[in-house]
Formats: structure tokens, sequence, C-alpha cells
């Protein structure tokens, strides 16, 4: 008696179009719906004011964004991260007076920071002290 081939489960069957609905149809129940992501957190991190202020941006960061565009143009075959170490490098390479206006810049985008924090901690404290409806008066009920 000759042994039947085992069926390989890239062989190719004999089309069932009964079977491709079927098939269809549970595909189609699996596919998950897209869910509006809410602001979930992990546990024991907080949740991320929207309208809390941009942090600073440090020195280093300042002259990545000038040198970018500049190294990009110079090398347009480099990817992002080789793009990346070219312009850390030239970051390395400055001396202390070619990143003082760097520095300089990165301390006035931390005063910004800090008086744009000041302001947003004393409106969301004002922000607490108003009732649900908007109004800062207390609701003594109707008299």
């Amino acid at each position: 008696m000759s042994e039947r081939p085992k069926r390989n489960s890239k062989t190719p069957t004999r089309f069932n179009p009964e079977a491709a609905v079927e098939k269809a149809d549970k595909a189609e129940k699996k596919k998950k719906v897209p869910v509006k992501k809410t602001r979930a957190t992990k546990k024991g991190k907080k949740e991320k004011d929207p309208n809390a202020p941009k942090r600073a941006k440090t020195a280093y960061i300042i002259f990545a964004t000038e040198e970018r565009p500049r190294a990009k143009a110079d090398n347009p075959e480099l990817g992002f991260g080789d793009l990346t170490k070219c312009v850390s490098d030239k970051w390395k390479a400055l001396s202390d007076d070619e990143k003082a206006p760097y520095l300089e810049k990165a301390a006035q985008d931390k005063e910004r920071y800090a008086d744009e924090v000041s302001k947003y901690n004393k409106s969301k404290s004002d922000d607490s002290g108003k009732s649900e409806d908007g109004s800062d008066e207390e609701d003594d009920g109707d008299e």
C-alpha cells in the first residue's frame, strides 16, 4: 500500500465559497473596533494635564533644533540615529564660548517656564474654589 503524503498547510485546497464567507464573517467579528484612548494611566502614575505649560528646553535641544536641518542638508543619506550622532558630536566639539548663546537661550526659556508654571498653578488653585456650575458663590438654597 502506498501511503498518502501528509498535507502541507501551504498546499492549496479547493475553494469553498461558503467557508470563505464564514471565515470573512468570523474575521469581521474578531476585528477590534478602535476605541478612543482616554487618559488612562499606569498604576501610580499621575495623569498629565493637557493645559500644563511645556517644559523648558535645554541648551543642547535648542542647538539641535537649529543644527539638525544644516546637518541633514550636508548629509542627506544619514538616517535618524546617525544624524543625531552627527549633531551630538558637533555639540561636544563646541567650546564654552560657542555654547554661550545656547546656554543663554536655555536660561531665558527656563524663566519663561517658571512664569508659566506659577500662572498655571495660580489659575488651577482659583478654579478649585469654584462650584460645578462655574460660579464662586455657594448655593444656600431658596429662602
